[in-house]
C-alpha cells in the first residue's frame, strides 16, 4: 500500500505551478545501448527522434540494434512488421548537430567524461533552439558544471535513464541549480509521456540510484574475491528478490562506466559516493576491451563478454575471468 501511492506522490513536484513545454520531436546524443533504449521509449509513445552519434559506424550499429528489437517481436507474432518498419521510419540517423535544430528537447547519452559533456553542450548550445530543453543523461557527473558551458543554463536537468531504457521503469531527473521551472515541469511531463516512473531529486554525488548502487556493487566485488563464486552472489540476490544479479547488471550497463571515470580523472583508486573498490577485476576486464553485452568477442562467437560470455540468451562465468580471479586473491593474501 505505502508503494503503490508513493509511486503516486512521485510524479509530483511541491510548488511547481509551470506548464510543460510541448514535446514532438526529441534529439538524442548517443546511439549506443542507452541512446537506443531512450530512441524506442520516445518512438513507442509518438515521438519523433533525431538520433546523432560522432561515427557512421556506431550509428549504423545502433540503428542496427534498435531494429533488431523491434523486429525480434515481429518474429514472436508480438507486433505486425509494418508497425515494427513504422517505428524505424520515426529515427532520423544522424551525424549532424544541426538536425537538432527543431528538437523540443535534446537528452545527451555520450560516455561519462566531464570534457566530453562539456564539448557537446555547446555544439548543442550553438544548434539548437533557445527554448528547447538539453538534458543528460549523466548517472553521477556534477550537471551544474555541465550545465555553465550554455548561454542559458536554465534550460537544463537531468534525465537519468536506467539500463536498458526501454526496459526499466525508472527515471532519475534532476534539479540543477538554476533550472528553471519550466524545465523542470517539461522534464517531468517526458518521464509521465513515457510512462515512466519519474522521480525529481538533487544534484549530487551519484543522485540517489547510484548512491545506493555503489555500496551494494562494491559489496558484490568484496564477496568474489573473499571466495564466493560469480553464480552464487547472482543467485542470491535473485532469491532476494533482484531481477538480477549484480555480477548481471554489471555486464548489462557496461564494465567500463565508472572505470572511464577513475581513468579521466586519472586516480585509479578513486572512491566516491558513486563508485566504489575493489577495482582490481573490473580494471583486468576493462583494460582487455570485455566491457559486457557491448563488447561482442567473434574469436570465441559470443555477442557479448565481461564477467559473462554471453552468446545468444545464453551465458556462462568467463573462465579466464575465474582464474584471474584467482591470482588477485593470492596478489591480496586470501586463502
Amino acid at each position: 500500500r505505502h508503494l503503490f501511492f508513493a509511486e503516486r506522490m512521485i510524479s509530483k513536484v511541491p510548488g511547481l505551478k509551470a506548464q510543460p513545454a510541448p514535446l514532438k520531436k526529441v534529439g538524442i546524443l548517443g546511439a549506443g545501448l542507452m541512446g537506443g533504449g531512450i530512441a524506442i521509449c520516445c518512438v513507442q509513445k509518438g515521438l519523433q527522434v533525431v538520433l546523432k552519434d560522432a561515427k557512421q559506424e556506431w550509428l549504423d550499429a545502433g540503428m542496427k540494434s534498435v531494429a533488431g528489437i523491434w523486429m525480434s517481436q515481429v518474429k514472436k507474432g508480438r507486433m505486425p512488421e509494418a508497425k515494427a518498419k513504422g517505428y524505424l521510419a520515426m529515427i532520423k540517423p544522424t551525424l549532424a548537430f544541426e538536425d537538432f535544430k527543431d528538437c523540443d528537447l535534446i537528452v545527451e547519452a555520450v560516455p561519462e567524461i566531464m570534457s566530453l559533456k562539456k564539448e557537446v553542450f555547446m555544439a548543442m548550445d550553438a544548434n539548437t533552439r533557445p527554448d528547447a530543453l538539453i538534458c543528460t543523461n549523466t548517472s553521477g557527473l556534477n550537471i551544474d558544471d555541465i550545465a555553465a558551458v550554455l548561454k542559458d543554463p536554465s534550460r537544463c536537468m537531468g534525465a537519468h535513464f536506467f539500463s536498458p531504457a526501454n526496459v526499466m521503469q525508472l527515471l532519475e531527473n534532476v534539479r540543477t541549480a538554476k533550472a528553471s521551472d519550466r524545465t523542470i515541469a517539461t522534464g517531468m511531463a517526458f518521464g509521465k509521456l513515457l510512462g515512466k516512473k519519474a522521480v525529481l531529486v538533487g544534484n549530487c554525488d551519484g543522485f540517489v540510484g547510484n548512491r545506493m548502487l555503489a555500496p551494494y556493487a562494491s559489496q558484490a566485488a568484496t564477496l568474489l574475491e573473499e571466495g564466493a563464486t560469480v553464480e552464487q552472489i547472482d543467485r542470491v540476490a535473485q532469491d532476494f528478490g533482484m531481477a538480477m544479479g549484480p555480477m548481471t547488471l554489471g555486464d548489462l550497463v557496461g564494465q567500463e562506466l565508472f572505470w572511464k571515470q577513475r581513468k579521466a580523472a586519472g586516480d585509479m583508486k578513486k572512491q566516491t559516493k558513486t563508485y566504489m573498490g575493489p577495482y582490481e577485476l573490473n580494471d583486468w576486464l576493462c583494460e582487455r576491451n570485455r566491457f559486457g553485452l557491448k563488447t561482442p568477442d567473434k574469436s570465441i562467437g559470443a555477442k557479448g563478454r565481461g564477467i559473462y560470455i554471453h552468446k545468444g540468451r545464453d551465458k556462462m562465468v568467463d573462465p579466464e575471468v575465474v582464474a584471474q580471479m584467482e591470482k588477485i586473491r593470492q596478489a591480496k593474501g586470501i586463502k
